[in-house]
């Protein structure tokens, strides 16, 4: 599976994370390995992985974010991928466009992003 974005504030990482969660976890029950990495493995890759860790033990960004770092201490979200992470746990694993609070979250990024104030 690829993940076609870039480290930027204003990617939507958010709405590929429920299929990267679904990957992750059938490779992991089918006796597979799973490899993620980005360019420097600081930001992308950490954010799959700590939504994983959210979807599959119901725990918080924090936490996730945690686990991680205990294993790969330099990993830095960066703060848009961070607020995804936190509306990832508030759309309960399912962001949906036609929607709720992904879909305001969407509407708002995009008015950034043609107002020209998000990264």
């Amino acid at each position: 599976m690829r993940i076609p974005i870039q480290d930027l504030e204003r990617e939507d990482i958010l709405i590929w994370l429920p299929h990267a969660c679904q990957f992750i976890d059938e490779a992991l029950r089918t006796g597979g390995v799973i490899l993620v990495h980005g360019v420097y493995g600081l930001s992308r890759g950490a954010t799959v992985i700590a939504a994983y860790l959210m979807w599959s033990r119901r725990i918080t960004p924090a936490a996730a974010l945690d686990s991680v770092r205990r294993v790969r201490e330099q990993i830095w979200p960066n703060a848009g991928f961070q607020e995804q992470l936190s509306i990832f746990e508030m759309c309960r694993y399912a962001p949906s466009m036609n929607e709720g609070i992904y879909a305001r979250w969407r509407q708002n990024l995009d008015r950034r992003v043609q107002g020209g104030s998000a990264r």
